[in-house]
């Protein structure tokens, strides 16, 4: 019996090293990984600064030289309905009230 114990504990030690080696692995393979991504996601805003540099450049010219159009105030005032005639509001009626007996009465 003592014999079997210590080699379930030998086996229980093994194991959990190669568990412990394994999730080591696995963490510096994830960490080089991100690290991989930080650097191509680096790379890329590297490689699109002159395109925003120049972005940025022609929007302060246009602004000194006032060749755009902010549309800030473009469309103030709110476009009017246009009825039509005979929808129901164009009388002074509710809508949904027949008052076609107003007229056939007489």
């Amino acid at each position: 019996k003592i014999l079997e114990k210590e080699k379930e504990d030998e086996e229980y030690a093994n194991n959990t090293a190669q568990a412990n080696e394994e999730r080591l692995h696995k963490g510096a393979k994830r960490v080089a990984e991100e690290r991989l991504q930080a650097n191509r996601a680096k790379r890329r805003w590297e490689h699109g600064r002159d395109a925003r540099a120049m972005g940025w450049r022609m929007f302060e010219t246009n602004i000194r030289t006032k060749r755009f159009h902010d549309m800030s105030s473009h469309n103030i005032e709110r476009e009017r309905e246009h009825r039509a005639e005979r929808d129901g509001r164009a009388d002074g009626v509710p809508r949904g009230i027949d008052v076609s007996y107003k007229k056939n009465w007489r």
